[in-house]
Order: structure tokens, then C-alpha cells, then sequence
């Protein structure tokens, strides 16, 4: 029974290890106290996502304003192991908004990874998750 205890503890210790870092990271010098917080919203052209070449429209608004001059960076990736990651930066088509042309190789389940980085240096990373994609729309299956 012993030796249970001390394997547990062991695993939350290695756990613990493995989160704390991850908790600092989140808490840098990006993170301004006087920064408005950045809202992130993504627009899928076609909607509802399916296979084949997507439009990843990303809105982002600091306060009440829209965000201009950031640059946002797109990683679209499957909730499983193995898939190759989907990378591309998004170009500001007008003030706030970004734009940038990618493809869902395969139906199933998918995430954004978007990080945008504003004109004053701050930058912020969302994960949006992207449910349900529908294979057959052209992609390579």
C-alpha cells in the first residue's frame, strides 16, 4: 500500500511540474494590466465548414474598437495525432479584420490556433474549435 502512495505522489508531483510552468507562461509580460481585452472571432467561408479550400476570416476588437495594423498568424489542426498542421497569415483586409485562405484536408473534428500580435507588441493566442467538418467538399480525403 506503501509503495501506492508513493507512486501517486510521485505522478502529482510530475504533473504539478509539467502545469506550473504552463500557469506562468500565461501570466508574461505580454498580459497588460492597462491593455483592453482583446476579443477574437472567426468566420468560415464556406459555413458550414467542409472539406476542400476554406476562408478563415479572423475580427479583432480591443474594447469597443477594432484591432488594425496586428499581425495574426493561423495554425488549423485535427483534435488527433498525426494530421500535419495547416499554417498561414492572415492579411488585414480592413480595419480589424484579417483574412487568409487555408483547406480542411479531411472531415472531422478541427481547432484554430490564432496569434495575433498588435501594433503596441501585445500578443494573445485563442484556440477556436472548429466541430464537425464534412468530408466532401474536395479536399484530399
Amino acid at each position: 500500500m506503501r509503495h501506492a502512495a508513493v507512486t501517486a505522489a510521485r505522478r502529482l508531483s510530475a504533473l504539478a511540474l509539467l502545469v506550473l510552468p504552463l500557469t506562468a507562461a500565461s501570466c508574461g509580460a505580454d498580459a497588460r494590466e492597462d491593455a483592453a481585452p482583446l476579443d477574437v472571432a472567426l468566420e468560415l467561408d464556406p459555413s458550414p465548414p467542409r472539406t476542400g479550400p476554406v476562408r478563415v476570416t479572423v475580427a479583432l476588437r480591443s474594447g469597443d474598437a477594432p484591432l488594425a495594423g496586428a499581425e495574426v498568424r493561423l495554425e488549423g489542426n485535427m483534435n488527433h495525432a498525426g494530421m500535419v498542421p495547416e499554417l498561414a497569415t492572415a492579411e488585414e483586409t480592413e480595419p480589424g479584420r484579417y483574412a487568409a485562405d487555408m483547406e480542411f484536408t479531411m472531415g472531422g473534428d478541427w481547432f484554430f490556433v490564432v496569434t495575433a500580435t498588435g501594433p503596441d507588441g501585445q500578443t494573445v493566442e485563442r484556440v477556436v474549435e472548429v466541430p464537425g467538418v464534412s468530408a466532401g467538399g474536395g479536399g484530399s480525403q
